[in-house]
């Protein structure tokens, strides 16, 4: 039986005897293994239960397989890789969900079937941009909101004011073209009802136009008005026309059925 010592720096504290195929480790080999075996189990536990990596020990959160996070010392953040857009492009095979920052563009990226920016597009935006989607709902764009002359649009620190400035209150005089209101009957007049509100159906008092309406009698608005028409004058049923005045028939008078002549006389030229 040949015995040999090793007699290295490393390994001055261990004794290793060997016989044929066989290793026998001294009781200070025994707990290195042991040691090293823990070690081992404790790198699998910890694998499994997610990894945390911070300036100090952590407990990464449950639903995390990585946690980074900020402990102490200076303020620090996660830094994605950087390439430029053309750089992205030229990635073979991307995995789902992979993340990148491209330079040129300085917006981040993530591949789902087909590269999508996180913030931003493949160009920068202007002044008073808002970010959205475009057309095809497939990446996003900037897009300008304009006004009109009765929509101003006012941008401020982290708002955007849209102010009419035809306001519909009583010191406004909002002008329209083409203006179309929902609940009004078609080839009708336009009246107001007791809520100002407008509507289609004549009301039973008021004024109605050039006329004031009481009940069922029509009168000018304006006293003293004449009331004048080239056209007949009639009255159905039991109406009658009645007059302060002469009734002159400039082309004559037909007068038919009975006829009824109180407080004055008809005097046919």
């Amino acid at each position: 039986m040949e015995t040999t010592r090793n007699t290295s720096s490393w390994i001055s504290c261990k004794r290793r005897w060997q016989t044929g195929k066989r290793v026998f480790l001294t009781p200070s080999g025994i707990v290195l293994f042991i040691v090293i075996l823990f070690g081992i189990l404790s790198g699998q536990q910890s694998f499994a239960q997610g990894v945390g990596i911070s300036e100090t020990s952590i407990s990464p959160d449950p639903s995390s397989i990585l946690e980074l996070k900020w402990t102490s010392g200076t303020f620090k953040g996660f830094l994605a890789p950087r390439m430029t857009f053309a750089n992205m492009l030229a990635i073979p095979s991307p995995a789902q969900g992979l993340l990148v920052y491209a330079t040129d563009t300085k917006s981040f990226w993530y591949y789902d079937s087909g590269w999508k920016a996180v913030m931003g597009s493949a160009t920068l935006g202007g002044s008073n941009q808002l970010l959205g989607m475009n057309a095809a709902g497939s990446e996003n764009e900037y897009k300008t909101l304009y006004g009109s002359n009765n929509i101003l649009v006012t941008h401020g620190v982290g708002s955007i004011t849209l102010n009419t400035v035809q306001d519909i209150h009583s010191g406004a005089t909002p002008t329209f073209t083409g203006l179309t209101l929902s609940g009004l009957t078609p080839d009708a007049g336009v009246y107001t009802n007791s809520a100002s509100g407008l509507t289609s159906t004549p009301p039973t008092t008021g004024i109605l136009g050039y006329w004031s309406r009481t009940v069922n009698v029509l009168t000018p608005t304006t006293p003293g008005d004449a009331v004048t028409t080239s056209g007949n004058i009639s009255t159905t049923g039991s109406g009658t026309i009645t007059s302060a005045g002469l009734l002159t028939g400039q082309a004559g008078a037909t007068i038919s059925g009975a006829t009824t002549i109180s407080g004055g006389a008809i005097n046919l030229n």
